[in-house]
Parts: C-alpha cells; sequence; structure tokens
C-alpha cells in the first residue's frame, strides 16, 4: 500500500484539463545566492518510539527454515503461550559511526579465510540501516499472565538501581561465540563506564530475571534457585489446584535473590556488528581479539538514555531519568 492513496479518477481528470504554460527564465545568480547564503539545517533524528514500531520482522514461515536465515536456526523452540523476551540498551550509530564500524566489518573480513563468510549487522538486506544493541538480559521465555508483571518489576528495579544518562565508548575488537558455539559474532567491547552503570544495570535485569526463574546473563554460576523452579522440584504443579498459580508478589521476588552477588561482567558487554557460522580463528578459546590502529573507533561514542525490553513483538521504553524529586514519598522527574 502507498504513503499517499489517490483515485483511480483523478490522474485522467488533471490530464484532460491541464494547459500548457510557458516556464518562466530563472533567475539562477539570484538563486545561487540565496542558497549560499542560508545555512543548511540537518534534519532531527527520529524518536526511539518510530524505531520500536518497525522493530519486528515479517515472519516468513510458520516453520523453522534455516535456508530463511542463512542458516541460521532458532536455538529456542516456538512454543504457544510462551514469549521470548530480551532486555537491552539500542544504539542507533550516526552516519560517521556507521562509516566507521563498516571500515571495521571490511578489515575483519581482510582477515578471514576466502570461503568464509561474514554478515554484517549494520544494514538489512535491503540497504537499510539497523540498530545495534548490548544486551542486558539472555533471551527469557514468559508466559502470558507474566509479561506485566516482568515489566513493572524491570522498571522498578531500574529505578532502585539509580543509573542516570550516561556515556560509554569503544574498547577493543574482538571474536566471540555464543552459549551453543553454532555462531561466532565480531564484536565492539565496550569500556567501563565510570559510574559502573552497565553492571548496576544488568545487576537489576537478572534479579528480576531470576525472580521468573529464568536464567541470568554472564553468570558463572546461579547461586539461588527461582521460587518457581523450587516448587517444581518438590513435585508440586504450577497448575496443581486446576487455577493459574499466582506469581509472588515483588517483594518476595526481591527478598528471594538477595542473597545473591552479583560480579563485575564489564568484560562481557559489547555491540554485535557481524556474524558467521564458523570459527573465523584458530585454537581452542571462545574468544579473540583482532589487532586494529588506535584511531579505528576514535569516533564511537553510545549515550545511553533508556533501557528496552522486548517481549514477543512488543517494545517497552523505559527512561533513564536525569533527576529525581521526591514527591509526598513518590518518586517523580
Amino acid at each position: 500500500m502507498s504513503l499517499v492513496q489517490y483515485s483511480d479518477s483523478e490522474g485522467s481528470e488533471n490530464e484532460s484539463t491541464t494547459k500548457y504554460t510557458p516556464r518562466q527564465p530563472v533567475n539562477t545568480t539570484l538563486k545561487r545566492r540565496r542558497s549560499s547564503e542560508e545555512p543548511s539545517s540537518d534534519l532531527p533524528s527520529l524518536p526511539d518510539s518510530f524505531h520500536d514500531l518497525y522493530a519486528s520482522t515479517t515472519r516468513a514461515s510458520q516453520h523453522d527454515d534455516p535456508s530463511l536465515h542463512d542458516g541460521r536456526q532458532r536455538q529456542i523452540p516456538h512454543m504457544e503461550g510462551q514469549w521470548p523476551t530480551h532486555v537491552y540498551i539500542e544504539w542507533h550509530p550516526s552516519r560517521s559511526e556507521i562509516d566507521e564500524l563498516s571500515n571495521l566489518l571490511s578489515h575483519a573480513e581482510s582477515t578471514l579465510p576466502s570461503d568464509l563468510r561474514l554478515h554484517s549487522l549494520l544494514k538489512s538486506d535491503l540497504g537499510a540501516e539497523l540498530p545495534l544493541h548490548i544486551s542486558l538480559s539472555r533471551t527469557l521465555m514468559l508466559a502470558t499472565h507474566q509479561r506485566r508483571t516482568f515489566t513493572n518489576d524491570l522498571e522498578e528495579g531500574i529505578s532502585a538501581s539509580g543509573v542516570r544518562p550516561f556515556t560509554i565508548g569503544p574498547g577493543r575488537l574482538r571474536w566471540v561465540t555464543n552459549y551453543e558455539h553454532n555462531r561466532w559474532f565480531l564484536v565492539v567491547q565496550m569500556e567501563k563506564p565510570p559510574g559502573d552503570e552497565l553492571n548496576r544495570l544488568l545487576a537489576a535485569s537478572n534479579r528480576v530475571a531470576r525472580g521468573f526463574g529464568q536464567p541470568s546473563l554472564y553468570a558463572r554460576q546461579e547461586s539461588v534457585t527461582a521460587p518457581s523452579a523450587i516448587a517444581r522440584k518438590k513435585g508440586q504443579s504450577r497448575f496443581s489446584s486446576g487455577k493459574r498459580a499466582r506469581l509472588p508478589d515483588a517483594k518476595s521476588r526481591v527478598s528471594s535473590q538477595s542473597a545473591i552477588i552479583d560480579e563485575d561482567a564489564s568484560e562481557y558487554f559489547h555491540v554485535s556488528i557481524g556474524w558467521t557460522l564458523e570459527k573465523p580463528y584458530e585454537g581452542s578459546s571462545d574468544e579473540a581479539d583482532i589487532r586494529i590502529g588506535e584511531q579505528a573507533m576514535s569516533k564511537l561514542s553510545m549515550a545511553v538514555q533508556m533501557v528496552k525490553v522486548k517481549v514477543g513483538n512488543g517494545i517497552v521504553s523505559i527512561p533513564l531519568w536525569a533527576k529525581t524529586v521526591e514527591s509526598n514519598g513518590i518518586a517523580g522527574t
């Protein structure tokens, strides 16, 4: 469907009534002088809510077909009533940053064997620029009735973390593998911000995930078993009473995680810019550095003003407020 629709009769009516009018001569000298005097203004950037409207791709098949996705396979099978969920920080690089990231891709590709294909995450197959992200959770699977409670708890957790808008820069260019060791990603590892904001946001996200019986991101060992998992270990079904089990309230979910000490995950935060299905380097390590010049990433800078959570095809944006004012015991901005 076109952006602007016209009736079928409009085109023919215009053709029959339009008369030829001689064009008036144009004063090119005056026009050139005016264009040089008027300063050029860049178009304003699109709001984040606009990007959220088109964050989901069209489903090409009802079944997992790797041939439709460059050989990629679904790591978590689709189940009715289960909603894949991801917590992350989104980044829309500027045009100059896209050029610099493209140069990094080209440099990495030049070090690979000729038969190994490096897929870009900077642009779609149609050439449209794609948003990049820093993950703050693994892919979580929520039940339908858990979606709203999860996002509410996440909003409370991020607010309680006290994180305000911040800026981070790039560190190293690296290869890293996924949990299943069937894909390798070319990533820009991010530097640790002065206020340790990334670790604080990750801790908030992990605590909420554990409260719903979901795995933590970048956790070497799960210290506490989530309440829902404890019930299943005892042989109790969440639906044993014939009614849908009620989730623990927010207070019990938070207190059940109080014994967990979150580790420093600064070395793991990264932005993926490309991927390949075959191991791109030699050795048994799960990651490897790529040597680049000191100025190769000098233009990259990421301003973080919000956290996003994607549940199914829906996206919720959680802003990091610049300042908080207490009013009658209620925090506001």
